[in-house]
């Protein structure tokens, strides 16, 4: 009796058989659906935030910079204490460059070295037009180390200081962290 039962609902032609499946298929789908729309919206947070805090530190950065006594520019040591402050990313790790708003290099970190963080001349308009622009960037574009390997996010922003001293702050964090 039982087995017949059984036999009556798993049956391929029977009318509960068929509801079932159209009921587990239509979840399916919704669930699926539901659940990439779900993650695409929490990875456009996820970089919206990244990109707000990189931007915050580099306006951070940007107000610690002033030019010396003979026209050297000096970058506040307090910024690497960031005082409080939460970002998303380390920065100790953070690449730091400084260009003149013809695209010359004026000043780079330490942990930069000897290698330059790439500008196009579309970024640099750009820059100075909109005031900043993001973007991303291979870490084998900056310098063929092993230590610079990862992806970067990157930003350029130009800064107006006053008797015309412009330039433009170049900061590039890694995105390890963010993909994770």
């Amino acid at each position: 009796m039982f087995s017949k039962r059984v036999r009556r609902i798993l049956d391929p032609k029977s009318i509960r058989f068929r509801l079932t499946g159209l009921f587990i298929l239509t979840l399916a789908v919704t669930l699926g659906l539901f659940s990439s729309i779900l993650y695409q919206v929490f990875v456009n947070n996820q970089q919206r935030d990244f990109d707000t805090a990189l931007y915050n530190y580099a306006v951070d950065v940007s107000g610690g910079i002033t030019l010396g006594l003979f026209g050297r520019i000096e970058v506040d040591s307090d910024l690497s204490s960031s005082e409080g402050k939460i970002f998303p990313f380390s920065i100790g790790n953070a690449l730091l460059q400084v260009r003149g708003v013809d695209g010359a290099v004026l000043a780079r970190s330490r942990s930069l070295g000897n290698h330059v963080i790439p500008l196009s001349d579309n970024d640099r308009n750009e820059a100075m037009r909109e005031g900043f622009v993001l973007g991303d960037v291979d870490g084998k574009q900056i310098s063929k180390s092993p230590y610079l390997l990862s992806r970067y996010r990157t930003i350029t922003a130009s800064v107006h200081r006053p008797l015309g001293r412009d330039f433009l702050i170049q900061v590039a964090v890694s995105k390890v962290a963010m993909e994770k």
